[in-house]
């Protein structure tokens, strides 16, 4: 079920915290849901925390249209695509903590031609990645966080549940972070 809010003076949400959940269609992806979600972040875009699930299910040519997140420091996502996940990255010039269940998709190339965002040589200090499963792909992700974030002062792993009795799963991702 779709509910479309609009708020009639955006101002007002200035010291927010929003929490939506896009859940996954069926047969193909509603672009109503889509924009509606997008109307939601426009107006709630002075936010200090956004909770967002469902992430997975919004296009990639949809993250140019991200507004930018002048006070936001807390993100909290759950599986996140790996343009979406930058793309948010570079809207939020202020974040402080970002919380992740893990990435769905990600382009290996994406790191080398992506710009370093803002938030990571200045104010990233929390980093949570959940349910990692030692993908080269989230490693990656990881040591591109440890090499980029000035700041960070935590970074913290979940290891998936059939991955924690696993030596290698371990050994790979002590080395690739050093």
């Amino acid at each position: 079920m779709s509910h479309f809010f609009k708020l009639l003076d955006p101002s007002s949400a200035s010291n927010s915290s929003l929490t939506i959940t896009v859940s996954p269609c069926e047969k193909k992806k509603d672009t109503m849901i889509e924009s509606r979600v997008f109307v939601l972040l426009k107006q709630f875009r002075k936010m200090k925390c956004l909770k967002f699930d469902g992430l997975q299910e919004l296009a990639k040519q949809s993250v140019a249209n991200l507004p930018l997140f002048g006070m936001l420091s807390h993100l909290d996502l759950g599986f996140v695509t790996g343009e979406v996940l930058l793309g948010l990255l570079l809207k939020s010039p202020v974040l402080r903590t970002l919380v992740f269940k893990g990435i769905s998709i990600f382009d290996m190339e994406l790191l080398n031609s992506a710009a370093v965002p803002e938030c990571l040589t200045s104010t990233l200090q929390v980093v949570k990645f959940g349910s990692l499963k030692g993908f080269e792909h989230e490693l990656c992700v990881a040591k591109f966080v440890m090499e980029n974030a000035l700041m960070l002062e935590r970074m913290s792993f979940s290891i998936v549940y059939w991955q924690r009795k696993s030596k290698e799963t371990l050994q790979r991702v002590q080395e690739t972070i050093k």
